[in-house]
């Protein structure tokens, strides 16, 4: 924030972001029980607990679920980049080689 005075609207001059104390930037009156949320979410749930869901969806992108195997790889490799030009396969061609990928994951002993 800048040493200059707030404007008469309370925001700061250079960013536009509300100054503190300022009533008309509040944030989000519901962020209290979203925090609330995720922190139940958190204590009831274990690493174990997580680490049986991962392999029901590495199980069921085995068996052809692409949605399941999307969630696998988006989660372990990350989301695709953005388009590079290159031919783009068809989305049945993508999901019978990830499928395949996890498949040779397992065998090799990875999962």
């Amino acid at each position: 924030m800048s040493d200059e005075t707030p404007s008469p609207d309370g925001r700061d001059p250079d960013t536009g972001r509300f100054g503190l104390g300022n009533k008309s930037g509040k944030g989000n009156p519901f962020m209290s029980r979203v925090v609330a949320y995720r922190k139940a979410i958190w204590d009831a749930i274990s690493n174990d607990d997580v680490a049986r869901l991962a392999k029901k969806m590495l199980l069921l992108g085995e068996a052809g679920d692409v949605a399941a195997a999307k969630v696998v790889f988006e989660r372990t490799a990350g989301r695709p980049l953005e388009e590079t030009g290159e031919q783009k396969p068809a989305d049945n061609d993508l999901a019978d080689a990830l499928i395949a990928a996890a498949r040779r994951v397992r065998e090799l002993g990875g999962a």
